[in-house]
């Protein structure tokens, strides 16, 4: 073997072995960026879930209420007519 072919080899050797750490600090990257992804869209999805069942809690709430006062408006007008 040649020194020149030694050294080639080791040069591509090297080459090789920057590649994979560049491209396994890439994915890391890309991995992270992902995750924050999928944990903003689940922090998203949780806040519209929350308001949407506290709406849902509001309008029973009033519904409640408007039967409520529809209620005592029957009765009152019933003590008016009686009276």
């Amino acid at each position: 073997m040649s020194p020149n072919w030694i050294v080639l080899c080791l040069a591509g050797f090297f080459a090789v072995m920057l590649l994979v750490k560049l491209m396994l600090r890439r994915q890391k990257q890309l991995m992270e960026l992902l995750r924050s992804y999928s944990n903003t869209q689940l922090e998203w999805s949780r806040k519209k879930a929350r308001a949407a069942l506290l709406a849902r809690q509001a309008a029973l709430n009033k519904s409640k209420q408007e039967d409520l006062s529809e209620l005592t408006n029957m009765i009152n007008a019933d003590e008016t007519i009686k009276a």
